[in-house]
């Protein structure tokens, strides 16, 4: 920017110019329901992106990834599987001034700890040749099994059933 002034019919030189610069500060993301990690299968995570400066387009990174379609201020977590994890960050265009991306948000996944059960909940007293079935499951009802006896992988007890 320059100005000048004029005084009755005296006009002034311009002034130095005056350079304005305009930027939008980095945005912040946040998660709901989790702070850092989710379970695979378990309820939705909702990421928010806020910008102190403002509503505006939002483009979302997954590990410096674009997202493709992930434009809205919240992004929901379509598919939490472990492809989910990683590093989150986002960007806000405000008119035509695009942020900084944000600072990474980590998110991390886990894996609920599964329960045993048995169909004799009771002590089996193995005389006669009862047949015990030990039943292990988990939320959701995914991945792979492996039982151990004494901290010792049984060979082949790979299914969600062992018969003992």
């Amino acid at each position: 920017y320059t100005c000048a002034v004029t005084i009755f019919t005296v006009t002034s030189s311009y002034s130095s110019p005056y350079t304005l610069t305009v930027s939008v500060a980095p945005p912040t993301v946040s998660a709901t329901h989790h702070a850092s990690s989710y379970e695979i299968g378990g309820t939705q995570v909702n990421l928010t992106c806020t910008s102190t400066s403002g509503s505006g387009t939002y483009e979302w990174k997954l590990n410096d990834d674009i997202i493709s379609g992930a434009t809205n201020s919240e992004y929901a977590l379509p598919n939490k599987n472990n492809t989910a994890a990683g590093n989150y960050t986002c960007t806000v265009t405000i008119s035509t001034v695009t942020s900084p991306y944000s600072s990474p948000y980590t998110l991390t996944a886990s894996v609920a700890t599964p329960t045993i059960s048995a169909t004799n909940n009771a002590t089996i007293y193995m005389i006669g040749g009862y047949l015990v079935t030990l039943t292990c499951s988990s939320t959701p009802d995914i991945g792979t099994y492996e039982w151990k006896l004494n901290g010792d992988i049984i060979s082949g007890a790979t299914m969600s059933e062992y018969a003992v």
